[in-house]
């Protein structure tokens, strides 16, 4: 080898010299570098997911604590307070099912004002809609049958 080495000119020896300051050069780039980007693109990505799914833990374990604040009396008193805020006219309520149940019947409601009742039920006491029948009247308004539950 040193023979070949001494056998070269000055300008074979820098060209040799050069091709392989590339070669190992690229060497370095594929077999060591490259390697490491992907291992720390990986590396990111699962600490992403990892935070992601620490945030959603985070979220479900608060979550008891807006269930515990909601308003677990009786749902009649629930359905009929609601409504008084809200300035519904209510013209008819029955409690059926021993209570589990409510029918409930307003006149001259709009459907804004029946729309954000029902969410606000559904907000505060988990009550929901089991059965509706709304019909209109003048005026735009409407009247609504409905009964209202929590299961």
């Amino acid at each position: 080898m040193k023979n070949w080495w001494g056998g070269l000119s000055g300008r074979e020896r820098v060209l040799i010299a050069v091709a392989a300051i590339l070669i190992l050069a690229l060497m370095v780039q594929f077999l060591l570098l490259s390697p490491l980007g992907r291992w720390h693109k990986k590396t990111d990505a699962r600490l992403q997911a990892a935070i992601n799914t620490q945030k959603l833990v985070a979220e479900a374990i608060a979550q008891p604590a807006s269930l515990e604040a909601i308003d677990d009396r009786p749902i009649a008193p629930l359905v009929t307070d609601a409504a008084t805020r809200m300035k519904l006219n209510m013209v008819q309520r029955n409690i059926i099912e021993n209570g589990a149940r409510v029918e409930i019947v307003f006149e001259g409601a709009s459907l804004r004002t029946l729309n954000q009742y029902l969410l606000d039920l559904q907000d505060q006491a988990a009550i929901h809609v089991v059965r509706a029948n709304i019909e209109p009247e003048a005026d735009g308004l409407f009247r609504a049958q409905l009964v209202l539950s929590r299961e």
